[in-house]
């Protein structure tokens, strides 16, 4: 997800235009840092198996799976 690589006051903009226009409250923004930890790592469960299984639909942007894998996981590594 493209939100996960928001940090610092790029990040505090978009959840503050978020909260704006959406019906959530405050404690329920608060674990949005979870679930994009959560997302990150089903997206990398998913291109694991996609790899292990040899996959070979092809993917909208024409990188492999192994490529989507790597970046996922770096990225899920990165959001501690």
């Amino acid at each position: 997800m493209w939100t996960s690589r928001l940090r610092g006051r790029a990040r505090e903009r978009w959840v503050d235009a978020y909260h704006s226009h959406a019906h959530l409250s405050a404690t329920e923004l608060s674990g949005i840092d979870l679930y994009h930890r959560l997302r990150l790592a089903d997206l990398a469960r998913y291109f694991a198996w996609r790899t292990v299984h040899k996959s070979s639909l092809p993917l909208p942007d024409g990188r492999t799976n192994e490529e989507h894998l790597a970046e996922v996981r770096e990225r899920l590594l990165a959001s501690y």
